[in-house]
């Protein structure tokens, strides 16, 4: 029952038009299921600290991939650059 609407938004980026925006949220059908597996873990183990905070060396790590996942992105999405047109210059004699 839970899989139902995982694979109902990801059939639906197939249908054509405006209809496939829903297969965009595929996601939001693995959120009561993430709920669910973290109340257990919270109940089955019981850890003093929690890997909670971000250290500067994370923060590096997600500068350099956000950057490198937009150069992708941008490269992927805009369009190609034409080539220049070499002009041929020739002598008025």
């Amino acid at each position: 029952m839970l899989a139902t609407p995982w694979i109902v938004s990801g059939i639906a980026w197939r249908v054509p038009g405006t209809w496939a925006l829903p297969g965009t949220g595929e996601w939001f059908g693995a959120l009561p299921i993430q709920a669910c597996a973290n109340r257990i873990n919270a109940q089955a183990a019981q850890a003093p600290s929690r890997n909670a905070r971000l250290g500067w060396l994370d923060w590096v790590a997600v500068l350099i991939g956000g950057a490198f996942f937009g150069w992708v992105l941008d490269a992927t999405i805009a369009p190609p650059v034409p080539a220049r047109a070499t002009v041929a210059l020739s002598r008025r004699t």
